[in-house]
């Protein structure tokens, strides 16, 4: 499948190429996947425009549903070369696309089994601010004990600059009990400042 500057790689023809760390699941894994509306993990590569550089990056998406003989899915990652993709696009996929594949219940298992240190990434211009953040997203974590909730002031992307995030334990901003609604939200959430501000009041 192919965008406008982007392109999947095909995960079988990966590993014919003798590049064994990519492996694909059964295709009989996927189908019970795909019958769940599981997270599936793709390989996006990009030019970004630019001849001299190359990007690839994994990225999860959800399963929606068929169309023309290919699946689509929702992106729950944020692009972080791929400046083509945002956070909730539509992407078109095939079974040899697919890299890695979770079930919803799994995640939520995984969740509840580091709740207590589950980390986030604030984006430390907020944190010298006493606004609410301009919109949180929940992507797919991309590391343990990490919610995979993200408080970012541009709507769909991250900072390349590390230094930008701070780790943080969302439990700790949970004074009031009225940050556990957002706490609950699937991967895929978003939720702008007025839906903040409804939880809040």
């Amino acid at each position: 499948m192919k965008g406008i500057c982007w392109s999947l790689l095909n995960v079988k023809t990966l590993q014919k190429q003798g590049k064994k760390f990519y492996l694909s699941p059964k295709k009989t894994t996927i189908y019970q996947h795909l019958r769940q509306k599981a997270f599936f993990q793709l390989i996006v590569k990009s030019s970004n425009q630019k001849q001299q550089f190359i990007a690839v990056e994994k990225l999860w998406c959800r399963f929606l549903g068929r169309k023309d003989g290919h699946y689509v899915g929702q992106l729950v990652s944020i692009p972080k070369l791929i400046k083509d993709l945002a956070f909730g696009d539509q992407i078109d996929f095939c079974a040899e696309h697919v890299l890695a594949c979770i079930s919803p219940e799994k995640l939520q298992q995984n969740f509840a089994l580091n709740q207590n240190r589950n980390l986030a990434f604030l984006n430390k211009a907020l944190l010298r601010q006493a606004s609410l953040p301009a919109q949180w997203v929940r992507e797919m974590p991309s590391q343990i004990n990490d919610t995979g909730w993200r408080l970012i002031v541009a709507p769909n992307r991250f900072l390349l600059d590390a230094n930008e995030f701070a780790g943080f334990n969302p439990l700790t901003l949970d004074e009031t009990g009225h940050w556990k609604n957002i706490l609950r939200g699937e991967v895929g959430t978003r939720l702008a400042q007025h839906d903040l501000q409804a939880i809040a009041s």
